[in-house]
């Protein structure tokens, strides 16, 4: 084939983690002797963005590797194009991809299957294999398409983009914007894979957390005489107030919030039934965006809507069950008042899984809750109380049973 294409097929199966010694060799080869940097950069950026594995690598480590790689530490990571020459932008990003890539044939691999040796691929006592629970981390993508693994950067990290000065502070990525007014807004979108959660304060100062399989777009900065963002999945909301600037939350094409504060949670994931929102805190304008019907919410109810009739009438619930709303927030697993394919749908998004269920196994509704820090094997035992058995196949399949 022809070397290009020789190359993207290596590159792809090094992201698979599916390369031979001496395939990573003439990869890590390649790298080494390639005179032309744009078709390497585009590359190792398209093969990154595809591939990128969501397993962080301790600090410590990634810091050892990339001073062998480089000779140096690099705790800021600009993203303000403007304030760097052509050729500095040029090399940094040649550098970035590259080491990239040797980081993974120098330690990646083994730091992925250390960690596999060390907790997912272990049997338990009763044979299962170990499957552990999901931890803080998120993909930022920025306007122009490139995109960062927050799970990567260190504590302390400072970033810079559009004038606006971000930072990742203990699981956080915070936003401070831009004093200067003719500063051209961008927009970036936080994204949670399954088996992750993250949080971010916005310009604003808003807050938001992001449950597992979830999405918040938002400005770098917010202008004019209203706050918008839009979700997909699970987020949780609480809005710094601003009577004179409504906040307003679109979650998919089903419900539009708004007020000028407020503390919300919003389930839109995409394979459940109903889109619900949870007011906790505040007085909350709710609008059927399909079916052009609005409801007043207050502290402690919550609206549904059916997402196979999103014209339909909007579902009043109160009280509502604050706690078991945000009980992802805090750490938990709620099962309570959840059918069986519910509670898999919630395994499934926080343990990475693709969850089976066999056709003959009754429907069950389960009570209670779990901590989200115990790994697959004891969440699944406290589920086999009422009935039910699994089987984990490879490939993280989860067979339902009866």
């Amino acid at each position: 084939m022809p070397a290009t294409e020789r190359i993207k097929y290596l590159t792809r199966l090094f992201f698979q983690d599916a390369c031979t010694a001496a395939e990573r060799t003439e990869l890590s080869e390649w790298i080494s002797s390639q005179p032309d940097e744009q078709v390497m950069e585009a590359l190792l950026q398209e093969e990154w963005q595809t591939h990128s594995p969501v397993q962080s690598m301790p600090e410590a480590m990634a810091t050892r590797i990339l001073g062998s790689v480089f000779g140096e530490e690099t705790p800021v990571v600009p993203l303000s194009p403007e304030k760097q020459s052509p050729a500095r932008i040029r090399l940094r990003r040649l550098q970035w991809a590259a080491a990239v890539l040797l980081l993974g044939c120098l330690g990646l691999t083994a730091w992925w299957l250390l960690q596999r040796n060390q907790r997912a691929d272990l049997p338990t006592d009763t044979g299962m294999v170990r499957i552990p629970p999901g931890q803080e981390g998120a993909v930022l993508t920025l306007q122009d398409g490139r995109q960062l693994l927050l799970d990567t950067l260190g504590n302390g990290t400072v970033l810079a983009q559009a004038g606006s000065r971000l930072t990742l502070e203990n699981g956080q990525l915070r936003y401070q914007p831009s004093t200067n007014t003719g500063t051209a807004i961008a927009y970036n979108t936080m994204t949670t894979p399954p088996g992750r959660k993250f949080r971010v304060q916005l310009p604003d100062g808003t807050a938001a957390w992001l449950n597992a399989g979830s999405s918040i777009t938002y400005p770098t900065q917010f202008s004019g005489t209203d706050r918008k963002v839009s979700i997909s999945g699970e987020v949780y909301v609480e809005v710094s107030r601003e009577d004179a600037r409504p906040f307003t939350i679109e979650a998919g094409n089903f419900l539009r919030l708004a007020a000028p504060g407020m503390q919300v949670n919003i389930n839109c994931y995409a394979d459940e039934r109903v889109v619900a929102a949870t007011v906790l805190n505040g007085s909350v304008s709710v609008y059927s965006i399909q079916g052009n019907r609005q409801q007043q919410l207050y502290t402690g109810q919550r609206v549904i809507l059916d997402r196979q009739q999103p014209a339909s009438m909007l579902q009043l619930q109160t009280p509502a069950d604050a706690a078991q709303a945000i009980a992802w927030k805090n750490g938990l697993l709620s099962f309570q008042d959840k059918h069986l394919a519910e509670v898999m749908r919630l395994l499934a998004r926080w343990y990475n899984l693709e969850v089976i269920i066999d056709k003959e196994v009754r429907d069950v509704e389960f009570w209670g809750e779990v901590g989200a820090d115990l790994e697959l094997d004891q969440v699944l035992k406290v589920l086999e109380d009422a009935g039910v058995h699994f089987r984990l196949e490879p490939g993280r399949r989860l067979h339902v049973l009866p």
